[in-house]
């Protein structure tokens, strides 16, 4: 009687412990991928030659793409980004130079599992060409 329980419990909890272990596995996958899609999100771009770039490849197993578009939104005017008081020098002024700013939309994915992928979206800024 204690030998049909002990093996009906087991029976019951075999197919319970190995879907938590396929969670378990998934879990730690998908930790994967979060740490190598922000990876992805923080190294730096080379924004000289960023016109819809594309890049992909593959790390510690997991399948990543990233993409990079350049964004048109209209320019702020030169009273907004001038400093309330100016106390340079005609001189220093002269050998200042204005940056021209550009936006561009930063996509990336990566897949961590068939059919699951994890993916971010972000606005960086570089300098115009």
């Amino acid at each position: 009687m204690a030998l049909s329980l002990l093996l009906t419990f087991a029976a019951t909890l075999t197919p319970l412990l190995y879907q938590a272990r396929r969670i378990m596995d998934n879990a730690d996958r998908r930790v994967a991928a979060d740490m190598v899609l922000r990876s992805i999100l923080a190294a730096p771009i080379d924004r000289t030659s960023v016109a819809n770039l594309s890049r992909e490849g593959e790390t510690s197993g997991l399948q990543w793409q990233m993409t990079v578009q350049p964004i048109a939104m209209p320019a702020l005017p030169k009273s907004a980004m001038a400093k309330p008081k100016d106390t340079a020098t005609t001189d220093q002024k002269k050998t200042q130079k204005e940056t021209d700013w550009a936006s561009y939309l930063v996509n990336a994915t990566v897949t961590y599992a068939p059919g699951r992928t994890l993916s971010a979206e972000t606005v960086r800024l570089g300098t115009a060409e």
